[in-house]
């Protein structure tokens, strides 16, 4: 896996240039800057429309005449689990049980009050290092939704709008939407389901964080559950924004994992959802996947949780 996360050489946003296939298999810039424009293996980039896609083998057609969706448009007009931007569901050409949801690249907080779909031009566009952190957590082992392109639409000379298309994993449920249905286990099978879940979720944070990546958004609905019966493999979502450290701190993953524990305590607040022996059963499942101490880690993170409380009720208060 060809992946820089910090000191890559790409220039998505913007190339006009014509582009070459080189020995190695990148795509060289026809303005020989840089030299290569660093893609993830098995990726390639394509330009038309005014849009620069950078698509997975295999999948180019299903791209062609493919027309940026607009901010406010979602899957068949309903939201679907695939982190904060709006969905459209894409028919993939050639696979017709197969479909790729889209995801506008949106911001949230005060900022996406304001500006809330576009984002200055740079070596880096957000989809496209998405893309290439995704195929970097699925090489290491972390379930993630398989990412198949990464659209960048330049405006004007110095903004861009952004896209994600992802192969679409259904039937699922955002895990928010799936413990909710588990809050008060009627029979053993119920209770037992519960359990797997919120094992399976401390073994998937304590892969990605195994990986060096911190997420940048962390709460329940960004935790895809699939549909079928058997073991509850869970699948990351949204990982725009998401760093790669090498190694990733203790500190981080503790607070990585406080700020999943922040939604837990939202949902909490219209019923109770997740139970202190839930949260016993993630921190053992977690400690075990990390081969850490759980009493040790359950220690430092109530020395942490009293400021961190603080910040969330002051974030709260600003509305972000």
């Amino acid at each position: 896996m060809n992946f820089r996360p910090k000191n890559d050489s790409i220039a998505l946003y913007g190339i006009r240039e014509k582009c070459a296939r080189s020995q190695g298999g990148a795509v060289k810039s026809g303005r020989g800057r840089s030299g290569i424009l660093d893609l993830p293996v098995g990726y390639s980039m394509t330009s038309g429309g005014g849009l620069n896609i950078v698509v997975k083998d295999g999948y180019a057609e299903s791209f062609d005449g493919f027309a940026m969706p607009d901010a406010a448009s979602t899957a068949d007009g309903e939201s679907a689990p695939l982190g904060r931007g709006p969905l459209t569901q894409l028919a993939l050409a050639g696979r017709p049980s197969e479909r790729a949801l889209v995801r506008r690249c949106v911001r949230g907080g005060v900022v996406g009050r304001l500006i809330r779909e576009l984002y200055l031009g740079g070596r880096n566009p957000r989809p496209l290092e998405e893309l290439r952190v995704s195929e970097y957590a699925r090489a290491r082992g972390v379930p993630t939704p398989e990412a198949l392109a990464a659209i960048v639409q330049p405006v004007g000379p110095f903004l861009y709008k952004g896209a994600l298309a992802v192969r679409e994993i259904s039937p699922s449920a955002d895990l928010e939407a799936e413990l909710a249905a588990l809050k008060r286990p009627v029979d053993r099978e119920t209770l037992a389901r519960k359990r797997g879940v919120i094992s399976s979720l401390g073994r998937l944070i304590a892969k990605m964080h195994g990986a060096g990546i911190r997420h940048a958004d962390l709460h329940l609905k960004n935790i895809l559950l699939p549909g079928e019966k058997g073991g509850p493999e869970l699948y990351l979502l949204d990982l725009d924004r998401a760093k790669v450290h090498d190694p990733l701190s203790d500190f981080r993953k503790r607070s990585n994992i406080l700020r999943l524990y922040r939604s837990v305590e939202k949902v909490n607040r219209r019923g109770k959802v997740i139970t202190r022996t839930d949260l016993l059963r993630f921190v053992m499942s977690y400690a075990g996947e990390s081969s850490q101490s759980a009493r040790e880690l359950t220690v430092r993170l109530g020395r942490m949780l009293p400021a961190w409380r603080l910040k969330w009720k002051l974030s709260d208060a600003l509305g972000v």
